[in-house]
């Protein structure tokens, strides 16, 4: 299954795939050529038709997701800001603040001095 013979219709099950694997298992490091080998794609093919149906790059997909689910953490839980930085798949917290805050515009302990008292 290549790109030249795969309509979108048909790469939308295994493109649906590669996103699930991306946003569930968070911990999980995989190269492009990894998470194309798992959901039977070439690397081109993966990297070009997710684009395609997702408007963003395979990694790119990946990071927005890590720091939406780190906001929501943040706002909801009490774990700390390192915590939150390994559940979403950074083994280094600081580099997790630091993707943080060049997505938010603000340090993951600012965010969550935004949340609701009570």
């Amino acid at each position: 299954t290549e790109i030249s013979t795969l309509s979108l219709h048909d790469a939308l099950p295994i493109l649906k795939q590669a996103a699930a694997l991306l946003t569930q298992e968070l911990t999980v490091h995989r190269t492009i050529e990894q998470l194309a080998q798992e959901v039977g794609l070439s690397p081109t093919a993966l990297k070009s038709c997710f684009k395609g149906i997702y408007g963003s790059s395979v990694y790119a997909y990946q990071k927005e997701y890590r720091l939406q689910l780190a906001q929501k953490l943040l706002l909801e839980t009490d774990c700390t800001v390192t915590e939150i930085a390994h559940r979403v798949g950074y083994e280094n917290p600081n580099k997790f603040s630091s993707a943080f805050r060049e997505a938010a515009g603000m340090t993951p302990t600012e965010y969550r001095k935004m949340r609701p008292i009570g």
